[in-house]
């Protein structure tokens, strides 16, 4: 009798094991950075890598749902998102952080591939995600802009900008640099030995080329 039992239970969890592993490596699928946007990463890297000074290249950018690309520059330690309210006590507002992982070189300019980075509404701001399973390559003798003005109030003075480097998020919604469907064109230019990467040509127009010569570091007056 008994082994008649260990028989049956031996059988059905064969039989669940059948059932359970395919379904496992099936849903394993969707949190892997797929081959497409692993190639797409680094055509981005090669296009960083070989953009020459004063030139402007495109690079078509494929994220999967929920991913993001990154960029840091050398002496920064997180990407960040700053929102501007003058009639607030304390007028900058960090909306959105994301750590630089620690697969960048120390005092190189840096983009990660990260995968399955779920970005939630929170209580209190910043808001921030995690890289998960990250792809880094860096960069020797270029370095990516530490602030960039996005956008500007009718007065002139900053409405948003972006601090530490650039980031592309893929999202239906997302108060980020987002791609709301999987591709898009990406812009690559390189100024003395800056390069920044933006969605709308040019990415370095005159006013930030006087800045950037005025301030090597690549640091950009709020102004």
């Amino acid at each position: 009798m008994k082994k008649a039992i260990m028989l049956k239970f031996l059988f059905y969890a064969i039989l669940g094991l059948l059932f359970f592993v395919p379904t496992v490596l099936w849903a394993s699928q969707f949190f892997k950075l797929s081959d497409k946007a692993k190639e797409s990463f680094n055509n981005l890297a090669g296009a960083i890598i070989s953009v020459s000074d004063g030139e402007i290249v495109s690079s078509v950018l494929y994220l999967d749902d929920k991913s993001i690309v990154a960029g840091f520059a050398k002496d920064s330690n997180r990407f960040e998102q700053h929102g501007y309210y003058y009639n607030n006590p304390n007028p900058d507002q960090i909306y959105f952080t994301f750590n630089r992982p620690k697969e960048c070189q120390n005092q190189k300019a840096c983009i990660c591939l990260c995968k399955k980075s779920y970005l939630g509404l929170q209580e209190s701001f910043p808001e921030s995600t995690k890289c998960q399973e990250p792809i880094c390559k860096s960069f020797d003798g270029i370095d990516f802009l530490s602030e960039k003005i996005t956008e500007k109030y009718e007065d002139g003075r900053p409405k948003s900008a972006l601090k530490g480097g650039f980031l592309y998020f893929r999202s239906a919604n997302s108060p980020l640099p987002h791609v709301s469907t999987s591709t898009r064109v990406l812009y690559i230019q390189k100024y003395k030995n800056f390069v920044d990467v933006c969605s709308s040509s040019p990415c370095i127009d005159d006013k930030l080329k006087e800045m950037l010569v005025r301030n090597k570091e690549g640091d950009i007056e709020l102004t």
